[in-house]
């Protein structure tokens, strides 16, 4: 399939580093009639959980009840995410968050993380060591919104956090132990965010990953003429992707570590003929041939194959989305194989489904 993708006239420096790795996954993600498939999982959520705790932290006051503040703070930030998460894979039924994977474990690990780093912060031997000074400008903007200069970059986006202790101003990626963001993709990151700073302040900064226990891991090779590079790359790619626009003729680059994770796997033409078009990431396809509501869920007939003469039932979808979908194409990927058959399969919430067009 094609995307039909808006003219990018700025881009997010995730959106950026995505462009790079893979440009017709952007291209997809700005099509609108794909929007359906964006969606996230439970290490997503627990993910961003974790990244709200360790960004509230930086305004951790001295003596205050630790203990209180990170039960509290926990369960505010695990409601929202939860909530999100039950929109989500409607109409499925949410898990709990006392059943998400590791979320006891990570909880424990990150309290005591951050209970180490409080104590590390306020003792006197920590008054000059850059590592332990708190957070400051946490989520900040980068161009600032309100920066009045002609022609603005290219990227926008928002920094974990930025120190002002030492030489240089450093600026902060924090790491949640989020396994997919690899090194790579942080020094791009960082780099652009280097840049964008750069532009504004004039000043050159440091970079470095934290985790929660505030540890850094310096990225000593982002110098100033790398991050320009790095920033001017992104800009040429931004203008044959646009210049790719008319023709769709967005290239994919299908590997583990790009497609595992992709929403947009489904409607990927590559992807599909790929040997990562295993059983885990299989494509279903086909012809809605009839739609069986049965109050909160509905089940698929999908007529596949050549002929169109072979079909599979796909059960536990949402009603309002697919009622009006007889005689559409219709994908599908990441199912679960009903027990005891092989043409029947269930949605789960790793699922992604879409019907794109009449037949």
């Amino acid at each position: 399939m094609r995307a039909n993708s808006r003219r990018i006239e700025k881009l997010s420096v995730s959106d950026a580093i995505r462009l790079q790795f893979c440009e017709r996954q952007v291209g997809f993600a700005r099509d609108g009639q794909f929007d359906s498939l964006k969606s996230s999982n439970l290490y997503t959520h627990l993910g961003d959980v974790i990244h709200q705790v360790v960004e509230d932290f930086a305004s951790f006051p001295a003596g205050g009840d630790f203990r209180s503040w990170f039960e509290s703070t926990w369960e505010m930030h695990l409601s929202a995410e939860y909530e999100k998460y039950s929109k989500s894979i409607f109409p499925l039924e949410p898990r709990r968050p006392e059943a998400w994977p590791n979320l006891t474990i990570k909880k424990v690990e990150l309290g005591r993380s951050l209970k180490r780093r409080l104590d590390w912060q306020f003792a006197p031997a920590a008054a000059d060591r850059v590592d332990r000074v708190p957070l400051e400008g946490v989520e900040v903007w980068l161009p600032s919104r309100n920066l009045d200069r002609e022609p603005l970059p290219l990227v926008y986006g928002r920094i974990d956090a930025i120190r002002h202790s030492g030489e240089k101003p450093l600026l902060v990626d924090l790491k949640t132990g989020d396994s997919s963001v690899t090194i790579e993709r942080t020094r791009m990151q960082l780099s652009l965010y280097s840049y964008l700073y750069e532009f504004e302040t004039g000043l050159e900064p440091v970079c470095a990953r934290q985790d929660v226990s505030g540890n850094l891991e310096w990225l000593t090779d982002l110098s100033s003429g790398s991050v320009h590079r790095t920033y001017e790359a992104v800009e040429k790619k931004i203008q044959e992707f646009n210049s790719k626009i008319a023709e769709s003729t967005f290239e994919a680059s299908v590997n583990e570590s790009n497609c595992t994770l992709c929403d947009y796997r489904v409607v990927c033409d590559d992807f599909k003929a790929s040997n990562l078009n295993s059983e885990s990431l299989e494509v279903i396809q086909g012809e809605v041939a009839r739609v069986i509501d049965s109050g909160r869920m509905c089940t698929l007939e999908l007529r596949i194959g050549e002929g169109r003469t072979d079909s599979v039932l796909i059960h536990g979808l949402d009603p309002s989305k697919w009622a009006e979908k007889v005689g559409f194409k219709a994908f599908f990927t990441g199912l679960s194989r009903s027990a005891g058959s092989e043409t029947e399969f269930r949605i789960n919430e790793f699922s992604r489904g879409i019907a794109v067009s009449a037949i």
